[in-house]
């Protein structure tokens, strides 16, 4: 009478494993799902999490291009950062004091190796600074843990002068 129960373990096991077979067999592979995903990853794995750069963004398309204004690239910028928050649910944690932190952070150096800036983007100058569209290094000013104002210096290339464009703007 032992063994009763012991069957029908095996058969409930069994079944089990028949269904997930199936299930999984049913569903589409990495390589069909792939296609739909806009990001991709580097030929030059980091560790357990190779980094992955995110290549359709409105950031990548449209950062610092012609027929835009210093406010949209800074809108862009600010979507970009919400966007990391939202997806690294501990965004808060990471010490993000200054432009060149924070463009290291968007460029993959993240616990999860997410680049929302490819490594080769115009934008990021020498210093690993991202840029406004005249060369000139953002100020980023981190008001709370999830708020971050992004400052270009305008079109007359000197920070903290009257044509400054800051996004958000403070109440």
């Amino acid at each position: 009478m032992k063994k009763g129960p012991f069957a029908l373990a095996m058969i409930v096991a069994l079944s089990f494993w028949g269904w997930f077979s199936i299930r999984k067999s049913s569903l589409p592979s990495n390589e069909d799902s792939s296609q739909s995903i806009q990001s991709a990853s580097s030929s030059s794995p980091q560790g357990p999490n190779p980094q992955r750069v995110i290549l359709k963004s409105a950031f990548v398309e449209s950062y610092g291009q012609s027929g835009k204004t210093i406010l949209q690239d800074l809108e862009t910028v600010s979507a970009l950062l919400t966007n990391s928050q939202s997806l690294l649910k501990d965004f808060d944690h990471y010490f993000l004091p200054d432009n060149q932190a924070i463009t290291t952070f968007l460029r993959g150096g993240n616990r999860e190796a997410i680049a929302w800036i490819p490594p080769d983007h115009p934008a990021v100058n020498q210093d690993g600074e991202l840029t406004d569209r005249n060369g000139i290094a953002l100020f980023f000013h981190r008001e709370s843990a999830f708020k971050i104002q992004c400052r270009s210096a305008g079109n007359d290339q000197i920070m903290w002068s009257s044509d400054d464009v800051v996004y958000p703007q403070s109440p």
